[in-house]
């Protein structure tokens, strides 16, 4: 536990600064179509679980969170979590973004595509918690838990 506490300690960095961008202008009086048009903005504009998985899938193919692609998304996702008060929307930059017919890690259950096993933390997490799922058996857990894993609901 120790020697865990230590590599974790010896793994932490400066945070990123970042441009928050132009302040919002203020709106004088709230309308019934400045709303509609703030949600549908948002709801067109809202990236942060694309840059999110955009990250994982990057950082599991380069086997670093320090690759250039996962630096600068780690900027455009700070970008996007400000968006709703900013209004500033993170533009995803087309060198980051992958195509569908990329395999990806074994742990993001894509389906109709390929995967490679990825032994990452996550990878490593992954498979312990399906090795006991399927060691324990869906319903003795369904009989303790309502459990759901990678989106999927334990059934017999």
């Amino acid at each position: 536990s120790h020697g865990v506490m230590s590599s974790l300690n010896e793994a932490n960095y400066n945070a990123m600064d970042f441009d928050a961008g132009d302040v919002p202008k203020k709106v004088t009086r709230v309308s019934d179509e400045g709303l509609v048009d703030h949600f549908i903005n948002h709801a067109k504009s809202d990236t942060v679980g694309t840059i999110s998985m955009l990250w994982l899938d990057w950082a599991s193919k380069n086997e670093s969170a320090e690759c250039p692609e996962c630096l600068r998304l780690a900027e455009l996702h700070s970008i996007a979590v400000d968006f709703p008060k900013s209004g500033t929307p993170a533009q995803i930059d087309k060198n980051l973004q992958i195509p569908a017919s990329i395999p990806r890690a074994h742990w993001r259950e894509r389906k109709n595509t390929e995967s490679y096993h990825c032994n990452s933390t996550i990878g490593e997490l992954y498979d312990d918690v399906i090795l006991h799922v399927k060691n324990f058996g869906p319903s003795k857990i369904r009989q303790h838990y309502n459990v759901a894993i990678a989106g999927r609901r334990m059934t017999k």
